[in-house]
């Protein structure tokens, strides 16, 4: 049972931790009817308007409504509904569901400083800059 259950831990906490990653690498499905014939700017427009509309309200919401049914679940240290043949840590994986609202969060104040530098201009010009061998924005 406990290796049965721990699959299903496992794929959550990967699943739920690399959101903010994959946001980082562009990894998401996007509907790229206009995404990817505009210009960059544009792009930046997109996606500052898309962080500030969908993403971090998203990451809000999900945040306030996991909070009640986390700390429920810490309040009673929440085990495996199989009793003690399985894990007895479903409160920890519970608490992912913040952790995922906090990184893609974080990850989408990223990716709006971004946007907002390359609507600003600044990206050109740090394109322009010399190779130091410090990565760029």
């Amino acid at each position: 049972v406990k290796m049965q259950e721990s699959i299903v831990y496992m794929h959550a906490i990967i699943f739920m931790v690399a959101g903010g990653y994959t946001l980082l690498h562009n990894g998401h499905v996007r509907c790229d009817i206009f995404y990817a014939a505009a210009s960059p700017r544009r792009q930046a427009l997109i996606d500052l308007v898309g962080v500030a509309v969908f993403l971090l309200p998203t990451c809000a919401l999900i945040g306030w409504a996991a909070w009640p049914y986390v700390a429920q679940a810490w309040a009673v240290h929440e085990g495996s509904p199989e009793g003690t043949l399985g894990i007895r840590g479903v409160y920890l994986l519970k608490s992912v569901i913040l952790v995922f609202a906090v990184l893609v969060a974080l990850q989408g104040l990223a990716v709006a400083i971004h946007s907002t530098l390359r609507l600003a201009g600044f990206e050109a010009a740090a394109a322009a800059a010399p190779d130091d061998g410090e990565p760029g924005l």
